[in-house]
């Protein structure tokens, strides 16, 4: 584990908790309820992306309008209820603190698993009122979903489950959902497993070199060098309930996969204000391209029920190792296939919603 990021975050006052198991390492920042680091058995190497900032800079993080280390966090959705606000005759997008970082209460119980729990009040733009919601997070350590495989000798591990329950403690109708984002380095591919073809992507935010994108099979991959910001977003009736990260790390090649549930009979509320009338969206990915804070972004929401309490449940798988053996590990995980020397891409990208 890299203890750099400890000793920096813990010089600057903040509460960082670190979890181990089979020398495994998970870095649970206090301040945002946020997964800031996870290490395979006996490496430094962090699978998530940090902000460069908390070596450089750690102070001038927390002074900022919204406070981003980096790592794998939980947000509420949907953004054109409680994220958009009217500023003269213009929409402006705005994280509510009590959102991020929040009031985050961190337990640790003895079998390693960590409870997060986060209650705040917010606005709601639709209805005009505030709602007090109480999140809970619980992080357990979980087992290699390949570990039965006899080829997976060379490829280091480390993995979590994550449990959410969202309570609507002040509304009698849910109009908030769990909204899960992991950020990752730039520079390698996403890969998104999907039903259908590319008909199932909603084009939300810019995307002119439309070559880094490839529609396969039951999947669509998505090459990220942080020249451009792009945001791609799934329907839950297209979503298998995956999506992957592979990244070559110098010798080293990383691939991070999200497992999660979906479910398109429910009800996803997450959209922007001029799409408030159609309907949500299950899977998002984005590119955030600004010098070194560029980096990837996975996404997975959580659809809202009748219940006052939502629950979800999602697993991140990370490895590390060669080439041969991560590729190998992706086309298993999520039907990952390289992007081709030569050839024409597809590039029918569903632009109706931009």
């Amino acid at each position: 584990m890299n203890r750099k990021i400890l000793k920096t975050l813990k010089k600057m006052r903040h509460t960082v908790h670190v979890l181990s198991r089979n020398r495994m390492n998970m870095l649970v920042l206090r301040d945002g309820g946020r997964v800031l680091g996870l290490y395979a058995s006996n490496s430094d190497e962090n699978f998530f992306w940090v902000n460069s900032r908390v070596f450089n800079d750690p102070g001038a993080i927390w002074k900022e309008k919204w406070p981003n280390p980096g790592g794998d966090r939980c947000w509420l959705s949907p953004v054109c209820n409680i994220q958009l606000h009217r500023k003269s005759c213009n929409l402006k997008y705005r994280i509510p603190w009590r959102v991020d970082p929040g009031l985050c209460h961190v337990e640790r119980w003895r079998d390693g698993a960590v409870r997060l729990c986060n209650v705040g009040k917010i606005f709601m733009r639709r209805g005009g009122k505030y709602d007090t919601f109480a999140l809970e997070r619980y992080l357990s350590w979980t087992e290699n979903p390949l570990r039965h495989e006899n080829w997976t000798g060379k490829l280091s591990y480390a993995g979590y489950s994550q449990r959410i329950n969202l309570e609507s403690l002040s509304c009698i109708e849910n109009m908030l959902s769990p909204w899960s984002i992991l950020q990752l380095p730039i520079g390698g591919e996403i890969v998104i497993p999907v039903y259908g073809g590319s008909s199932t992507v909603r084009h939300v935010l810019g995307m002119k070199n439309t070559d880094s994108l490839k529609f396969g099979d039951g999947k669509i991959q998505i090459k990220t060098d942080g020249k451009e910001d792009f945001l791609l977003s799934i329907p839950p009736q297209m979503s298998t309930g995956r999506i992957g990260y592979l990244r070559q790390d110098g010798r080293e090649w990383t691939l991070v996969v999200r497992n999660f549930n979906v479910n398109p009979s429910d009800e996803y509320l997450n959209c922007f204000s001029r799409m408030s009338k159609k309907p949500g969206y299950a899977v998002q990915s984005r590119i955030v391209s600004e010098g070194d804070l560029s980096h990837v972004e996975l996404h997975h929401h959580v659809p809202a029920t009748s219940s006052q309490v939502i629950h979800d449940t999602s697993q991140t798988w990370c490895f590390r190792g060669n080439e041969e053996s991560i590729l190998r590990a992706a086309a298993c995980l999520t039907g990952y296939e390289p992007f081709p020397s030569c050839g024409r891409l597809r590039k029918a990208v569903a632009n109706e919603d931009r």
